[in-house]
């Protein structure tokens, strides 16, 4: 078995060093008391004795220091060098001519970061459990590797039958202690084999990361094998994957403000920020396409970081001309957990003198929540300093009524698919009933998408008074919005 490691001599491992050595003066000065008696033999014996205790003693702290070191808390993991162990050992073992072996990549499909989990000293070590129970499978036939902060990377050496490995795998991902709560782990697991699939690592590594996300959407499925019908998609993701370390380097990726209007006296209200980019390479792409591919591939810290940069200095330039107006950012709830994003936000208000209390961030339905807890304790740290937090898409997919009472929230925004389809009754009925519950917990209401009078005035008519939509404006970039 073999995982990469960073070595660190701590102070536990300082006093675990001062015992023997104690030990061994203890001895020693017995020694030689014996010595001084004229009995040297024995003072040579026990002396002997003592080195060799001290020796295994610190053998016996390294072994045990290794084992309990297999999985490194996030703030060990060093990237750069740990995918330079892992290309030099796939390297090697392609050199040497293994007639098969298998990349299998693993992923947690509701958690961004294994920083998450750890942060919250969660018991359920997704490594540690992995490599006990492929241990007692494959013994010394595999090797484990972290290469980021959300996912497992494993060579596979045993020659065995694909279904052969699959049956284990889907047993691993059954195991009761993935899906204790507070967190249970969703788990993704893709596939590539030597030299079925190819001959050069990185495209195995790289198959193996598309055959996972292949089934990211698909509930109660965890493995799924490379196959060729998915070459498009791995061309596709690559190209956009590749195009995104330039698109933000070089900020291709722009921020366009769609308003809200308060319709009782059809005046702006807020804005929301939202993603465009227009790539040199790829033309036009959509944020459905590209968000996913960021948040899958670790490009949404930087591009988090990019956006927020961006609003807050568009915000110097809103507020003169719409004084009180508001700016949403859409935030993944994932985000919104992690301490990073709280430390970029903290960071960039002293930079930029925002006000936070003008300042709102919608938490996306694009995943279920898994841990409220930390959730509402970051909402909470947010709150205080006096940003105020919408739910997106309100009604639709994971963002439903009992968020309401759960989440410390400030704001309901009314999924625009509600207006869709001629504008049907169902839909009026399910409006009707998130206004009404939204005002009895005195939420502010805003509803997305709105294009034609009738629904302004049956929102108007239901005490919904913020909308956003092309009845009024389509989304605009700054210079724009500052010449209305």
């Amino acid at each position: 078995m073999r995982i990469t490691t960073i070595k660190v001599f701590s102070k536990r491992h300082f006093i675990l060093f001062l015992i023997p050595v104690f030990f061994f003066i203890l001895i020693l000065g017995l020694g030689i008391a014996l010595f001084v008696d004229k009995k040297a033999t024995i003072a040579i014996e026990i002396i002997c004795f003592s080195y060799l205790l001290t020796i295994l003693y610190l053998v016996l702290i390294a072994l045990f220091d290794t084992i309990q070191k297999k999985v490194r808390p996030h703030k060990d993991i060093n990237a750069d060098e740990n995918n330079k162990l892992f290309q030099t050992s796939l390297n090697n073992h392609i050199k040497k001519g293994f007639m098969t072996f298998k990349i299998i990549h693993i992923e947690i499909i509701n958690c961004t970061s294994l920083e998450l989990i750890n942060d919250r000293q969660h018991p359920q070590k997704l490594g540690v459990i992995l490599i006990d129970y492929l241990k007692k499978i494959y013994g010394n036939e595999i090797e484990v590797y972290e290469l980021d902060l959300h996912s497992l990377t494993i060579i596979l050496l045993r020659k065995e039958e694909l279904k052969c490995t699959q049956d284990y795998f889907k047993a691993f991902f059954k195991m009761d202690i993935l899906h204790k709560e507070p967190f249970p782990l969703l788990l993704k697991c893709g596939c590539s084999i030597y030299p079925n699939d190819d001959s050069d690592g990185n495209l195995l590594l790289l198959k193996a990361k598309i055959a996972a996300n292949s089934i990211a959407n698909n509930p109660g499925k965890y493995w799924c094998a490379y196959h060729p019908f998915l070459a498009k998609e791995i061309s596709d993701e690559t190209n956009i994957h590749l195009a995104l370390w330039r698109a933000i380097e070089e900020k291709e990726i722009t921020i366009s403000y769609q308003p809200q209007i308060d319709i009782r006296n059809n005046r702006f209200a807020g804005f929301e920020a939202l993603c465009r980019w227009n790539s040199l390479t790829l033309g036009a792409v959509s944020p459905v396409t590209f968000i996913p591919v960021a948040q899958r591939y670790g490009h949404m810290p930087e591009l988090d970081a990019y956006i927020i940069k961006q609003v807050f200095t568009d915000y110097s330039q809103i507020k003169i001309q719409f004084p009180g107006a508001s700016i949403s950012i859409n935030v993944s709830y994932y985000a919104m957990q992690a301490d990073a994003f709280f430390t970029l936000v903290i960071e960039a208000l002293k930079i930029y003198h925002v006000n936070p209390q003008h300042i709102t961030f919608e938490l996306t339905e694009d995943q279920p929540i898994f841990n409220k807890n930390k959730l509402i304790k970051q909402i909470q740290k947010f709150k205080k300093l006096g940003f105020k937090i919408a739910l997106d898409d309100f009604g639709t997919g994971h963002n439903n009524f009992s968020h309401l009472f759960e989440l410390p929230v400030d704001e309901v925004k009314i999924d625009s698919r509600f207006f869709r389809n001629n504008f049907e009754e169902k839909n009026k009925a399910i409006i009707k009933s998130i206004i009404a519950l939204a005002n009895s917990l005195n939420l502010k209401v805003i509803a997305e998408g709105i294009e034609q009078p009738e629904q302004k005035n049956f929102l108007l008519e239901n005490n919904c008074f913020f909308i956003q939509g092309y009845l009024y404006y389509r989304p605009m970039k700054i210079d724009e919005i500052l010449r209305i």
